[in-house]
């Protein structure tokens, strides 16, 4: 083995100890920081979702109060009740159905528990 002078080994130590530094920065504390910032990004993701969801929710509570009327609306209508029939009904009392050349009844495609 070679013997260094002090100043060499003082520079090979500090050489040493660089190199040491850069490895444990490299892989051990950047990774660290970049790991935290991807998880701190993440977090923001998943609350800006919950925020929306938050919205949606009440959004749809809106839109489930003003279904409960319809159903009520809807509920409370005689048992053979057909628009066309409501409509000719409407014509008659405010006579205008004399107006009336053709009215045809048509059948809906709609979809869903309600039918017209």
């Amino acid at each position: 083995m070679m013997k260094l002078a002090k100043r060499e080994k003082y520079l090979v130590s500090f050489a040493a100890c660089a190199i040491a530094l850069f490895l444990i920065f490299q892989f051990l504390i950047f990774p660290f920081f970049e790991e935290r910032k991807r998880i701190q990004r993440g977090i923001r993701a998943r609350e800006e979702g919950h925020e929306e969801i938050v919205k949606l929710r009440a959004e749809y509570l809106v839109h489930k109060k003003g279904f409960q009327g319809i159903k009520q609306i809807l509920a409370g209508r005689e048992k053979g009740f057909t628009l066309f029939s409501f409509l000719e009904k409407a014509a008659g009392e405010a006579e205008l159905k004399g107006h009336i050349k053709y009215m045809k009844p048509s059948d809906s495609q709609g979809t869903g528990p309600y039918k017209e």
